[in-house]
């Protein structure tokens, strides 16, 4: 790669935590085709599109501590495996490996459409947005606005204060319950296995408006003394292509972290993708947990027909 003479970019506060010895995070992002893909209209597509996206035609300094344009072969970080076709669930496949340190999941879901197109419409290279409940206050007096507002600042102060207090003492003194899964934090050093299963979005929903249920966001730290890890990132709500070449899913996932369970969900095109990285010293048998997810998920749909 070669280097251009360009002003350097700081490191963020979490990119700096992301490239700390003890926490080493690349994401794993897989994604299956419907169609073959010819890896020359691949190469060809990344050499337009890297250049365009900073993050990813940038490299470290030598003491870690800022980003630096670089000039990136893209030959040099493509490979093409031969896999048996009866070994994947896609016609193609693509596994692309990032340091979690170039963005969160959010930033490379947005970095990859800016990469793709909709498969029903291939003009509109539009970022969808995401869809937002909507708080109607418009018609009503100033003094409803007001205590609307300091109620709904009130209420996020006292849950960010909560959460702190949490994710402090899970640091310091509050541990999960002793399992087989609890095994410590040197097991982010073994190899993991990667896994996925697709369910119905629509499913998802019936049950959660039957039950009250809120969309919680399950904060993943970088701690020991958690048992496992729980993830989740909104995803295209419209199929996308790549060149052409439609995608029939995404799956996120990631390695390095101390936990032998990791759990990924992410939401595309009217399903649900679960994702699992698990040690395999530990979990020999990961399919199990996905068949019981989707087992489970199945009961609670009849039980509310």
């Amino acid at each position: 790669m070669k280097e251009r003479i360009t002003e350097e970019e700081p490191l963020s506060p979490m990119a700096r935590v992301f490239q700390s010895p003890d926490v080493d995070y690349c994401v794993v992002t897989i994604m299956g085709f419907k169609t073959k893909i010819c890896p020359d209209v691949l190469i060809d597509a990344l050499k337009h599109n890297v250049s365009k996206l900073p993050r990813f035609s940038t490299k470290l300094t030598e003491d870690g501590s800022k980003w630096i344009e670089t000039q990136v072969n893209v030959e040099d970080h493509v490979v093409v495996p031969y896999i048996n076709p009866g070994e994947i669930d896609a016609e193609a496949v693509g596994v692309i490996r990032s340091h979690h340190s170039l963005g969160d999941g959010t930033s490379l879901i947005s970095l990859m459409l800016a990469c793709t197109h909709k498969t029903s419409d291939p003009e509109d290279t539009s970022i969808p947005s995401l869809k937002r409940r909507e708080t109607v206050l418009r018609n009503q007096g100033w003094f409803l606005r007001s205590m609307f507002i300091i109620g709904s600042t009130a209420r996020l102060l006292w849950n960010t204060l909560v959460d702190m207090l949490l994710l402090l003492a899970t640091m310091f003194f509050l541990e999960d319950t002793k399992t087989p899964l609890k095994v410590g934090e040197d097991v982010g050093r073994n190899p993991k296995r990667f896994y996925h299963r697709a369910i119905s979005l629509d499913d998802i929903k019936l049950i959660k408006n039957a039950m009250n249920m809120a969309a919680a966001t399950l904060f993943n730290q970088p701690v020991k003394n958690l048992t496992a890890c729980v993830s989740n990132v909104v995803g295209p709500m419209d199929e996308i292509s790549f060149r052409g070449n439609p995608i029939a899913y995404i799956a996120f996932s990631s390695y390095g972290h101390s936990h032998a369970l990791l759990v990924h969900y992410i939401s595309y095109a009217g399903k649900m993708i679960i994702s699992l990285a698990v040690d395999p010293t530990i979990i020999p048998d990961p399919h199990k947990i996905c068949d019981d997810m989707e087992e489970s998920l199945k009961s609670m749909k009849v039980a509310l027909s």
